[in-house]
Parts: C-alpha cells; sequence; structure tokens
C-alpha cells in the first residue's frame, strides 16, 4: 500500500523532502513513521497531534485512528488562528 505525506513548508528541513512515502495502514502510524526530527514536532510524547497542526486526508480532516488506503495522501497543515 503506497501513502503520500505531504510535509508543510515550515517542516520541510527536517525531512529534507516535500513529500514522503509511508506503507502505514492509519494516520497515526503514518506520523509515527516519520524521521525522529520530523516527528517530534508533528506528534507530541504521548504521540498526540500538535495543537499548533492539523491532518487532512485527501479533502477532509482527519484523525489519528483514520484508516488510510492506497494512494492516500497525508497533508500536515498549520492550524491558522486570529480574528
Amino acid at each position: 500500500m503506497a501513502i503520500r505525506v505531504r510535509i508543510p513548508a515550515a517542516l520541510q528541513r527536517y525531512s529534507r523532502e516535500r513529500e514522503l512515502g509511508s506503507e502505514a495502514a492509519t494516520v497515526g502510524k503514518a506520523l509515527s513513521g516519520l524521521p525522529t526530527e520530523l516527528r517530534t514536532r508533528v506528534l507530541d510524547d504521548s504521540g498526540r497531534l500538535r495543537s499548533h497542526l492539523l491532518v487532512f486526508v485527501g479533502d477532509r480532516e482527519a484523525a489519528l485512528t483514520d484508516p488510510l488506503s492506497d494512494g492516500d495522501l497525508v497533508e500536515i497543515v498549520g492550524a491558522v488562528e486570529g480574528g
């Protein structure tokens, strides 16, 4: 199963890539498999998504437990705040 994980520009210095491949079955497993320097900026010590980030699969916001299918694109996006 081929999954792509798209890395936001602000974090690409930790992956040196815009996209990384994965064979993971869930969003959480795909993020857990990121290189250590990148993973620690995406997931906290408990394995939860950091509060300033969102994850999308295709055009829908995804939970870490959501299953992935062959060809899915997982996108890590910085959350926007303000008023």
